[in-house]
């Protein structure tokens, strides 16, 4: 949050386009809760709604840092 930010595209088909890279790939939403995994299909973010409407969270590997993700339209 503050360090970096991109425009991301999340498909209907569980995949991210745009703006995702080796470790955002694919995406669900599993009790409500955000789940990102890489191509390798492990889990690396895991985002709570926010009260912003989008959704916060943290990296669960590298440096760990928090996320926030916003809705653009």
């Amino acid at each position: 949050m503050g360090y970096d930010h991109r425009p991301m595209v999340f498909r209907g088909d569980w995949t991210i386009t745009v703006g995702g890279a080796g470790c955002e790939r694919y995406w669900t939403i599993r009790d409500g809760r955000l789940l990102i995994a890489g191509n390798d299909g492990r889990l690396t973010m895991d985002l709570s709604p926010a009260v912003n409407g989008g959704w916060e969270g943290a990296w669960l590997v590298h440096e760990r840092m928090g996320i926030m993700l916003t809705t653009q339209r």
